[in-house]
């Protein structure tokens, strides 16, 4: 998308990307010392310690686009946010345009505690319920959840974004017997 933006010609576009939350604090915080004109960032918190160089962004009246993890303290700043609700609602439309009836089990491995997973599976459990929309739509009546069918719904807990422990949770799961 970046050689598309560039090639374009009207704006000029970089992809800085950080291992870790506090290179992406100094990155940020380079962007706001640089006292670049024109500008605006588009950025993916790593996590809740970056908000206070997303502060200096919107101190410096520099525009930005959280996305992913919103930190609430700067999110009425931003231009816009990302959707993880919207996103956990298309998880049940989804599942539900494919067969997942009311009542269904389902297991749900949860990334951790922060806006990103609360939001998405608030989201899904609305979709079901009849409460949020997808795709300018609601679930059909006859395929909505209730209070009780949503216990069917089992949470892993915070699994720190770790494709090998949620990897093998997964596998300990399969391998349970009664979760044929």
């Amino acid at each position: 998308k970046v050689e598309e933006v560039n090639k374009d010609g009207k704006y000029s576009a970089e992809v800085i990307t950080s291992s870790d939350a506090a290179e992406q604090i100094n990155k940020i915080e380079d962007i706001v010392a640089s006292g670049e004109e024109d500008i605006a960032v588009v950025v993916q918190p790593m996590d809740d310690t970056v908000q206070s160089a997303i502060q200096q962004l919107v101190d410096a009246d520099i525009p930005f686009v959280e996305f992913d993890r919103i930190i609430d303290a700067v999110a009425p700043s931003a231009v816009s946010k990302g959707d993880n609700q919207g996103i956990g609602a298309g998880a049940a439309a989804y599942f539900v345009e494919n067969g997942m009836k009311p009542g269904d089990k389902v297991y749900v491995y949860e990334g951790d505690t922060s806006s990103v997973t609360t939001l998405r599976d608030s989201g899904f459990t609305d979709y079901l319920t009849g409460e949020l929309e997808f795709g300018g739509s609601k679930i059909a009546d006859d395929a909505k959840w209730t209070e009780d069918d949503l216990k069917a719904i089992t949470y892993s807990g915070a699994m720190n974004w770790s494709r090998s422990d949620t990897k093998t949770a997964y596998e300990s799961l399969l391998g349970d017997a009664s979760n044929a």
